[in-house]
């Protein structure tokens, strides 16, 4: 599926191997994640094929490629970082400049994995354990998201268990409650889709509709829709720590910045991610049951209700033919 200030179907050629530690993946599952969302609500001009969530098997593989085989089924790990810039040699791959002066991202600023096929190099894919059921493998179709979560959390203080507030249920924001929750903390979640609030209520305690149903203050505010700091900013305590995981490029806010500082209180952001794809890949192996309510498929072709229709699920999915 093509991008270029418009979503549609394209059909390109079939892609080979070119580099001899390249690896070349039959994409069986594809998140459309919300960076997906907002750089198609947005309007971007990307002009390539989008999609940076997938797992599928090898089909083929490079003469140096010495740790997969094929027929192995994978993760993509779609954060291609150089490993020779400075902050690649500091472990910080998030902020790896080889590309132009930036991270290469697939489905970002190179092809990405809405498409049949996909290729990239052998240091950038996870491979699923071969005990892992069928059903069970969808699982790690979370990966990515799970571990742009963990470097979030990561930067918390949540050494003592905390009353914690999670504004929005999208696949991040769930992820967030549900790892906290399995931590011990005290999790409120909120979401304006009230289907979701109901089904996700069954299993999470705590989940509102709506902010304006939340009484008392919080140790921690996690905003992962990016634009919730003005409504969810006054329910953080003194000594509080805000954490801003959701992307809206055009939105802005002003700070108190006196507020902030008499009150003691931390605005942090976070992205992407440094070891912390293998961490999730680890922690979904312990918690396969974590997507229970999750997946809503499309096939392809199927991308303007894929995208653009109202509904409760926590991920939307393509599903392509094996």
């Amino acid at each position: 599926m093509y991008y270029d200030k418009k979503l549609y179907i394209k059909e390109m050629p079939e892609p080979d191997i070119d580099d001899s530690n390249d690896v070349k993946i039959k994409v069986s599952l594809a998140g459309i994640c919300g960076t997906d969302l907002t750089l198609v609500n947005e309007g971007n001009d990307l002009g390539h094929v989008i999609g940076h969530e997938a797992i599928g098997t090898i089909v083929a593989i490079g003469d140096s490629v010495k740790t997969l085989n094929i027929g192995d089924w994978v993760i993509v790990n779609p954060n291609e970082h150089c490993g020779i810039c400075d902050n690649c040699r500091k472990g910080l791959y998030y902020l790896c400049s080889g590309n132009e002066g930036d991270l290469a991202i697939a489905g970002l600023n190179k092809h990405g994995t809405f498409s049949e096929y996909f290729i990239t190099k052998e240091n950038f894919v996870e491979i699923i354990p071969s005990n892992i059921s069928t059903e069970q493998r969808e699982t790690f179709l979370l990966v990515e998201p799970l571990a742009c979560v963990l470097q979030g959390l990561e930067k918390l203080d949540t050494s003592e268990l905390k009353k914690i507030l999670v504004i929005g249920q999208g696949t991040m924001g769930y992820l967030a409650t549900k790892t906290l929750l399995k931590s011990g903390h005290q999790v409120y979640s909120v979401d304006s889709n009230e289907e979701k609030v109901a089904m996700l209520s069954k299993t999470m305690p705590c989940c509102f509709n709506s902010l304006e149903a939340i009484e008392g203050e919080f140790d921690i505010i996690i905003d992962t829709v990016g634009n919730q700091f003005e409504l969810g900013y006054p329910f953080l305590k003194r000594n509080g720590e805000f954490l801003i995981l959701g992307l809206q490029h055009r939105h802005k806010v002003t700070v108190n910045t006196t507020a902030l500082v008499q009150k003691n209180q931390k605005i942090l952001g976070s992205s992407e991610y440094t070891t912390h794809f293998y961490d999730a890949k680890k922690y979904l192996e312990a918690h396969l049951d974590i997507q229970e309510e999750v997946f809503l498929k499309y096939n392809l072709i199927d991308f303007n209700q894929a995208f653009f229709e109202k509904s409760s699920c926590i991920k939307r999915v393509f599903v392509f033919s094996n």
